[in-house]
């Protein structure tokens, strides 16, 4: 089978040239003419005459034209990074409705990076004062840095109910999604221990994380750890009024257990769910375990069920996703990259 010949790359002024030179129906200037005074194939002529270019990345583009121009396209896309609230009406007005709030999306989706839908998260407005960032930086650079991380273990509770259903879907466009659940349903309290290495402990309590259901917890908890081990605690049982907390994690009775096992008990800073490996555990857990697992008849989970899925996470999933947490937490790297401290 005869291969294609390849066709020539010719440079910008000869393109021009080939256009000032050639005359249709004019002797000594046709396409054999031209690539003579040129130098070039007669081929090449032709196909500069016919398309305008050569070669295949100088193709001329098809179809219209964008109604906006890379300018205007930058400047919608700068105006999303300022006000990221911005509907895609808005952002057609803002540069005179020359497109469509549907073509809007089209042109935050192009480049790099592209800009996409996200789910925003809450923020307390007090966790990002001046004095909040210099105390969370000393925090990090005098108390965590020092503290090797597999020595560390950290603790944290958190709500689950019985009717723990996704929360996104897909569906066609203009087609409502459901989810059938009760309106009320079992709370239960997920209590973890865990190391850079996998889950030391964990329990699923029917009761709130009150003080007595702390002190219960964390003694069988303490069993597990080894001399020398750094427990820390967020401040849960410290209110703004408490200058001497006594309740829950400052509890008197679990310092003196911990102390007596050779453990260092360490407090994080106020809102310091932003250096705590387990917060994106407990969201990884019920995002993509617990959630997925819903009846669609709309049954509540029973206890023993959502004790099964969490004891296949702790034992199967958990000790891999562990040290990809504590790489995003554990000394504040997530906090710099998020541009918060």
């Amino acid at each position: 089978m005869p291969t294609r010949k390849k066709r020539e790359l010719l440079l910008p002024k000869t393109i021009k040239a080939i256009h000032r030179l050639y005359k249709p129906s004019t002797r000594g200037s046709g396409y054999q003419a031209v690539a003579t005074k040129l130098g070039i194939s007669k081929e090449a002529v032709r196909h500069v005459i016919s398309s305008g270019t050569v070669g295949q990345h100088l193709k001329k583009k098809r179809g219209r034209n964008r109604k906006v121009s890379q300018v205007e396209e930058q400047k919608i896309k700068r105006r999303v990074i300022a006000h990221p609230y911005s509907t895609n009406k808005q952002l057609a007005a803002y540069v005179d409705e020359k497109v469509r709030p549907r073509t809007v999306s089209d042109i935050l989706h192009r480049g790099k990076p592209e800009i996409t839908l996200h789910t925003a998260v809450d923020q307390d407005p007090e966790e990002i004062t001046p004095d909040w960032k210099q105390m969370v930086r000393y925090f990090i650079n005098n108390t965590l840095r020092p503290l090797r991380l597999n020595k560390r273990i950290y603790e944290d509770e958190t709500a689950i109910y019985g009717n723990e259903a996704p929360r996104f879907g897909r569906a066609p466009k203009g087609k409502k999604l459901f989810r059938p659940r009760k309106r009320y349903s079992k709370k239960y309290t997920l209590h973890v221990f865990a190391k850079k290495s996998g889950v030391l402990y964990w329990e699923l309590r029917d009761k709130n994380a009150n003080d007595e259901e702390i002190i219960e917890v964390a003694s069988s908890a303490i069993v597990e750890m080894k001399r020398g081990d750094v427990l820390i605690w967020d401040r849960l049982g410290r209110s703004g009024r408490c200058v001497n907390p006594i309740r829950q994690h400052y509890n008197p009775e679990i310092k003196s257990k911990l102390t007596r096992k050779g453990i260092k008990l360490i407090h994080l800073p106020p809102k310091g769910k932003y250096l705590n490996p387990l917060e994106l555990l407990f969201n990884d857990l019920k995002k993509h375990h617990i959630r997925p697992q819903f009846p669609n008849t709309g049954r509540d989970l029973s206890k023993t069920e959502l004790e099964t899925i969490i004891e296949n996470y702790m034992e199967n999933v958990a000790p891999t996703n562990l040290s990809k947490f504590f790489r995003a937490r554990a000394n504040g790297r997530e906090l710099i990259q998020k541009r918060l401290l």
